[in-house]
């Protein structure tokens, strides 16, 4: 098969709520604090998709910790391990958490 043709050998295959409310959560997880293109790919798709309101509030938990953790580690110096990554990475997911609540 040619990988090359892209949305023609695409095909779609049926899913439940909670197996997108899962996938999207364990992306999100992966992707929260890494240093690489997959922080606003996996933002993105969150943004994008119909997920439970009970992963939104997950995702917001997730975020406000690693914030809390990277906000520490930031004002200690320790920039090699950072719980948010990489300021770009930082500001993606903080765009992301007032996306998904406004208020604190």
């Amino acid at each position: 098969m040619n990988r090359s043709t892209t949305t023609e050998s695409r095909s779609t295959i049926p899913i439940s709520g909670e197996a997108l409310d899962t996938l999207t959560l364990c992306a999100f997880r992966y992707a929260l604090g890494r240093q690489t293109y997959i922080v606003g790919e996996v933002c993105d798709l969150v943004e994008r998709l119909p997920i439970s309101k009970r992963v939104v509030e997950l995702i917001v938990s997730d975020i406000r910790s690693a914030k809390q953790r990277d906000d520490f580690a930031r004002d200690l110096g320790q920039h090699h391990s950072l719980p948010l990554g990489m300021d770009c990475d930082r500001h993606r997911i903080l765009q992301l958490l007032d996306r998904l609540s406004p208020t604190p």
